[in-house]
């Protein structure tokens, strides 16, 4: 699914991003999704979205672990989504002050902090790895009662010249 990339491509970005205490790898994804050319602001509005959103949540951590103050506070990660969809200026307003948020995050207060998701696999691992999942416990809680019929036809010599089967459940 191209979305599900675009999206995993963003957060990547993202943590580049604030693990090297730079916004360098996404000022191209700002520009181009800023882009009034569809061509240009297409793809990348998702990645930056996805982008946008992974940052305001880590700062939004920060924030409440009180390893950073930051003022004006920084949007949420649901209200930059909320924003996303219902307003295009106030997402973008919204998306400048993580921006500047992040900008103004001391980097000493960050030192030595590493920025992580394991909500994806990691290059080289497959999603669904057995060394990486659990396996689900399903319960099977109740079953409808089930009527089967099933005729036989023979033709005159005895031999089977064709079947019926039929199952429903009551």
């Amino acid at each position: 699914m191209m979305s599900d990339f675009f999206h995993r491509l963003g957060v990547e970005l993202a943590l580049k991003s604030l693990n090297e205490r730079s916004f360098s790898p996404l000022i191209n994804f700002m520009f181009d999704a800023n882009s009034p050319d569809p061509a240009r602001s297409g793809p990348a509005a998702p990645i930056w979205r996805s982008a946008i959103v992974e940052i305001a949540a880590a700062l939004e951590k920060i924030q409440a672990k009180n390893m950073v103050t930051l003022t004006p506070v920084p949007p949420t990660e649901n209200e930059l989504v909320y924003a996303s969809l219902t307003s295009p200026k106030e997402y973008q307003r919204l998306s400048n002050l993580v921006v500047a948020s992040f900008k103004a995050v001391n980097k000493s207060s960050l030192r030595g902090l590493v920025f992580s998701d394991d909500r994806f696999p990691k290059r080289g691992e497959k999603q669904g790895d057995a060394n990486n999942q659990k396996p689900l416990e399903v319960k099977i809680v109740a079953m409808p009662s089930r009527e089967t019929i099933a005729t036989i036809e023979r033709d005159a010599n005895g031999e089977i010249s064709g079947s019926l089967h039929v199952e429903k459940d009551n």
